[in-house]
């Protein structure tokens, strides 16, 4: 498509002036502050979203803003400059630029950004705090629990289940107080995402919390070990889930029979160590 810019890789010595749609763009990326305080004096016009594509670290953004490539760098003081002009603008994913800064662990922007675009969500209805709950980044975490914790993406996964899944126990830590025992809209919990991918210290974490709730097919955290073999989490939940049965009337016992995992089911009968 005619303008449409994409980079596989970013680093300094890969992006050049001509990836970038515009000269504010470009002075963004190498976070020149006196280049954008020339050029948004000077040619205002280059303020607003950009036709292009491009990746900046795991983050694409598509016809952006130089703000985003901004936050996204972690510029804190270009970022300053062009949040008043800029701030509240969506790309073409309907990211934006504290979203960029979240994911890419700039707490510094997200400081910057907060106040004009905590909340705001991406396409998939993701918000910053579940961008760096995801992407392991808890100084960012800490200074968007107030504004955004408790809300949920398209499916209804929070930030804490977002940590859990990836294991990521600190972040787990920050945010178990106030997201702990939120359903998705499956009826997921943050210790089933922790329980399926293995995660045995953020189990531990969320037990109290989230130990013996349901998922919407009856399914608690005990089972899905026993359904994904997850040994060191079975024996974390045996305690507190083991008679519980699922919609179809089965016991975490019965799922590990007819998974195999012979561990398991040892664990369950009272015979593993």
């Amino acid at each position: 498509m005619p303008g449409d810019i994409f980079v596989e890789e970013v680093s300094a010595p890969t992006l050049a002036r001509d990836d970038f749609a515009t000269d504010l763009m470009w002075a963004a990326y190498k976070g020149s502050v006196e280049e954008v305080e020339r050029i948004t004096e000077d040619h205002p016009d280059q303020l607003g979203p950009k036709r292009g594509r491009i990746k900046i670290g795991h983050w694409v953004i598509r016809d952006g803003t130089a703000l985003m490539i901004a936050a996204a760098r972690g510029h804190e003081r270009v970022v300053e400059l062009l949040v008043k002009d800029e701030g509240g603008m969506r790309d073409g994913n309907r990211k934006t630029a504290l979203l960029a800064a979240a994911q890419n662990g700039h707490p510094e922007c997200v400081k910057l950004l907060l106040e004009k675009e905590g909340c705001m969500k991406d396409s998939n209805g993701k918000t910053a705090l579940m961008w760096a709950a995801k992407c392991d980044h808890p100084e960012c975490v800490k200074l968007l629990l107030e504004k955004e914790g408790g809300m949920g993406d398209s499916n209804g996964k929070t930030a804490l289940m977002w940590a859990a899944q990836n294991g990521h126990t600190e972040i787990v830590r920050l945010l178990v107080e106030k997201e702990g025992g939120m359903r998705d809209t499956s009826g997921w919990t943050a210790l089933m995402f922790a329980t399926e991918k293995g995660h045995s210290e953020c189990v531990n974490l969320l037990l109290e919390e989230e130990g013996g709730m349901k998922n919407s097919g009856g399914m608690t955290a005990l089972m899905w070990a026993a359904q994904s073999g997850r040994t060191g989490c079975a024996k974390l939940l045996l305690e507190k889930e083991k008679d519980m049965r699922n919609n179809d009337g089965e016991t975490a016992l019965d799922v590990a029979r007819n998974r195999g995992y012979k561990d398991i089911v040892a664990i369950l009968e009272g015979q593993g160590n």
